[in-house]
This record gives structure tokens, C-alpha cells and sequence, in this order.
């Protein structure tokens, strides 16, 4: 806990600059090459979960949030383009099939499936599951005894404050550091840090597979970096408990974890399968090619696996 506090304090001491509005969650490269040419521009279908439905839309208008990371958000651009800075030359050449001769590209591959893992809607929401199961085991064991809160308020406070409050405002006065932490995302901020560091050290010590699938086309979730395990349900699992992790980069290749670095052809049962994953761990939103014409095979996924709602009123 001690780190993430020391963090929590040099963040807090970091200059204060404009924060980012537009912070993309998943790398805007990534996105164009599920893109088609336009006479406007590039244009790639963008269909959403919840109203079942697709449009045509500019690569950079999807994919980002602007409250993602809300405390000092520019820093964690900046810790983010340390990767996204060279994505695009590790991804032309896993194209050219030259990918394995150049082994900091494939960090780079690595580095950008954590780092899509990290930075998604999935872990902001475990973020705030997280926090508010924490304080209220924090809040139950402190009311546990009430005199000792009513102590302790009497050596911060003193007897005039302490009188005229309860055990449960002492509680409220001890959590009230960490519930500014959270409220400010300073907490959430530190943590995506913390996260992206352990996971890019776990990956460095894995080997790159770059699967290829001519018959079948991938679709890009909002959760773009999908855990798999063993249940067929697909469900979405934090890194440790995943069997491994995987990551189209493109509508025709799809990059995972593995024992071993290499390149191969898959069929397009593959695709239909990563695809199946991409509905069932996506929080709304699934990128694809225009040609591709997934959207039947989505719509009929999305209706399958629970995931289909009402138009909001």
C-alpha cells in the first residue's frame, strides 16, 4: 500500500495541465486497419450491443472516453505512447512476415496487448467493484469497535468534536484519505500504472503467436486485448486466471500469448470463435471491416448470449 501512496503523492505534486478529453482506448491504428477508404475519409463499421445495430464511422471518432483516466490523464498518455509510438512499425512487420527478426517490435506486439488489457472499460469498472468491496470491509471492521474509534477520535479531534459525533463520522474521518483518492482517480491512475508495469513483465516472459486467418474476418471489441479459458462461456478473467490473452490486429490476424514464438494459418472456425469472445467480454462496442458483413453473425451472437436490449427511451 505504501507504493501506491508514494504514487498517489508525486501525482498530486505533478504539475496540473490541461487534462485529455479525448483519451483512446484503443490505439487509433488499430482501428484504421479495420478501415476502409472513403470518399470523406477512412470509415470502419462500428455496430453497438446495445441498440443491435451498425454505422460507418471515422476511425478517430470511436474507441476513447474522455474520463477514463480524469487525474492527470496526461501522464498516462505519456506512459501509454511509449508503446503506441512504434506500434505501427510492429505491425507492418508482422505483415511482411518479418516480425520475429526484430525482437524489440516484438515487445512492442506484447507491450500493446497488455497495455489493451490494462487500458479498457473492463478494468475501470473492477476498479470501482474493487474499491467500494474494500471499504466496506474497511468500514465493517473499524465499527467493530466502537470505542477504540471514539479513542482515536479524541486524539485527533479532541473532546468537543468527539462528543458531538458518532463511531460512524470517526469511520468516515479514517477512509476519508482513500475515498479522495478514488473520487479524484488519483487511486485508479496509480493502480493502471502499477497493473501495466506487472503485466508488461509477465508478457516479456511469454512468446508471440501470430495467427492468420484468410477465410474469416476478426472484429475489434471495446475490451479489444480478450482473456480465454476453458469455460465456453467466455467469460472475461483477470490476467493471472487467464489461460492466455489475445488481440486482432487486423481483420485477418490475431496476436496471442503462447509457448512459443511463431506464425501459422488458422481456419475460419477460429475467427468465428475469437469473435464469439469479443461479444461475450465487450462492454458495448465491436469494430470491424466494412467488407466483412458480420453484422448477421453478430446480431445473431449478441441475441445468443444475452447480451440484446431495448433501445433506450
Amino acid at each position: 500500500m505504501r507504493p501506491i501512496i508514494r504514487r498517489i503523492d508525486a501525482l498530486n505534486a505533478s504539475p496540473n495541465a490541461a487534462p485529455i478529453r479525448k483519451q483512446h482506448l484503443i490505439s487509433v491504428v488499430l482501428l484504421k486497419r479495420s478501415s476502409v477508404a472513403k470518399p470523406k475519409g477512412l470509415e470502419l463499421r462500428s455496430y453497438d450491443l446495445k441498440f443491435d445495430q451498425s454505422k460507418l464511422r471515422p476511425p478517430e471518432t470511436v474507441g476513447w472516453s474522455s474520463e477514463f483516466v480524469s487525474f492527470r490523464s496526461q501522464i498516462a498518455e505519456q506512459l501509454w505512447s511509449t508503446t503506441e509510438n512504434r506500434l505501427n512499425d510492429a505491425l507492418l512487420a508482422v505483415d511482411s512476415g518479418s516480425i520475429f527478426k526484430e525482437p524489440e517490435l516484438v515487445a512492442v506486439i506484447k507491450d500493446a496487448m497488455i497495455l489493451h488489457f490494462v487500458r479498457s472499460p473492463e478494468t475501470h469498472r473492477a476498479h470501482i467493484a474493487s474499491w467500494r468491496s474494500a471499504e466496506k470491509h474497511s468500514r465493517n471492521q473499524l465499527m467493530r469497535d466502537p470505542s477504540w474509534l471514539l479513542a482515536i477520535a479524541l486524539q485527533e479531534r479532541g473532546i468537543g468534536w468527539t462528543m458531538t459525533h458518532s463511531a460512524n463520522d470517526v469511520a468516515d474521518m479514517l477512509l476519508a484519505e482513500s475515498r479522495s483518492a478514488f473520487q479524484s482517480g488519483a487511486l485508479f491512475q496509480s493502480s493502471l500504472e502499477r497493473l501495466f508495469a506487472k503485466l508488461r513483465a509477465t508478457g516479456a516472459r511469454s512468446h508471440l503467436e501470430i495467427s492468420i486467418c484468410e477465410a474469416g474476418d476478426f472484429v475489434l471489441a471495446d475490451n479489444p486485448a480478450l482473456s480465454f479459458t476453458s469455460s465456453r462461456k467466455w467469460p472475461r478473467v483477470p490476467f493471472g486466471d487467464a489461460g492466455t490473452i489475445a488481440m486482432p490486429l487486423g481483420p485477418h490476424v490475431i496476436a496471442s500469448l503462447g509457448p512459443f514464438d511463431k506464425i501459422q494459418q488458422v481456419d475460419e472456425t477460429i475467427a468465428q470463435r475469437v469473435n464469439e469472445v469479443a461479444v461475450s467480454q465487450s462492454t458495448r462496442h465491436l469494430f470491424f471491416h466494412p467488407g466483412s458483413n458480420l453484422d448477421e453473425s453478430i446480431r445473431e451472437l449478441n441475441a445468443r448470449l444475452g447480451r440484446l436490449r431495448p433501445p433506450l427511451e
